[in-house]
């Protein structure tokens, strides 16, 4: 099994001994399980002219490089910058560049610096941006929009909720369109059917509860799971035991998020959600309630739904 990272003093020894013996790179490299790459750039950047290859000496120039490297402008060196390219074209990820640098070079590069030049001058006139995972030409501010909210009072996490069994277990998110929008659509779905209930609603808690009570308060009620949004501050009214996810955990409500995103088919993300109607909400429920999943052993939602009430 192949060994990453920067070599070791041991290894450096290993190399020179071995070198001494005539043995070749690639037999060195499979000895010491590197790749025969690592083994020839070791060679090669630490030895200059007709010098014999030194373990101590190369220790050394590899310590003063590394130290040095920190202290250069990050790709000035012209290897580097074709590493970083020859990498971006092949579609990996910033992170991904950076990390693999280092397992191969020993050389600490930082992802955000790989960003930066992508972003910059040079970079939009090389046109880097398309060989990112989002092709976005404009760089998204790094930490994002931060909002402060005041924390929901008496949650209850999702560690501490039993273990989910049979019907009347629900999800509820909210779902949005742009920022400026005074609306958004509350879907709640029923995990064991993946029965869908939503409504358009304002964006405060007060239209999170209204919704929570209309559409559940005549149907069994077993749990609630939700995230931390502001708008769910009035949980203490809902039915049931409501739980929190963790923050950032949207898979702790997959049934919900992938309800949401089948909605998305008829109201794409980035679009203002302003000209939504529930008449026009009510019409997209009822397609996903009647559409046969495979989940469901091709059963519609409103099929399950409707036996599990009549048991």
């Amino acid at each position: 099994m192949k060994k990453y990272g920067h070599l070791t003093l041991e290894e450096r020894s290993q190399i020179e001994v071995l070198l001494k013996l005539k043995y070749s790179q690639r037999e060195i490299a499979k000895l010491l399980c590197r790749s025969q790459s690592t083994i020839s750039d070791e060679i090669k950047r630490n030895t200059k002219g007709k010098e014999v290859y030194k373990a101590k000496r190369a220790e050394q120039r590899s310590s003063k490089r590394s130290y040095n490297q920190r202290k250069q402008a990050p790709l000035k060196e012209m290897w580097i910058w074709e590493y970083v390219l020859s990498r971006l074209k092949r579609r990996w990820s910033p992170e991904t560049i950076s990390g693999r640098l280092w397992l191969d070079h020993s050389v600490k590069l930082h992802h955000e610096t790989i960003y930066r030049y992508i972003y910059s001058r040079d970079g939009q006139h090389n046109g880097l941006y398309q060989y990112l995972k989002l092709h976005r030409k404009k760089r998204m501010k790094v930490y994002g929009r931060k909002v402060k909210r005041q924390p929901i009072k008496d949650r209850i996490m999702i560690a501490e909720r039993p273990s989910l069994e049979g019907f009347g277990n629900w999800e509820t998110d909210n779902m949005e369109g742009i920022r400026s929008d005074k609306k958004s659509v509350s879907v709640t779905i029923e995990k064991l059917s993946r029965y869908m209930r939503a409504d358009v609603i304002g964006r405060n808690s007060n239209a999170k509860t209204s919704h929570i009570l209309k559409r559940l308060s005549d149907l069994p009620v077993k749990t609630l799971t939700t995230d931390n949004g502001s708008e769910n501050a009035g949980h203490n009214q809902w039915p049931g035991s409501v739980y929190f996810c963790n923050a950032y955990h949207s898979w702790e409500k997959g049934a919900v998020e992938n309800a949401i995103g089948r909605i998305r088919r008829h109201v794409p993300k980035k679009q203002s959600i302003e000209w939504l109607t529930n008449r026009k909400m009510q019409w997209i429920v009822n397609e996903y309630n009647e559409t046969p999943r495979k989940c469901l052993n091709y059963l519609t939602p409103k099929e399950v739904f409707m036996r599990e009430l009549q048991t």
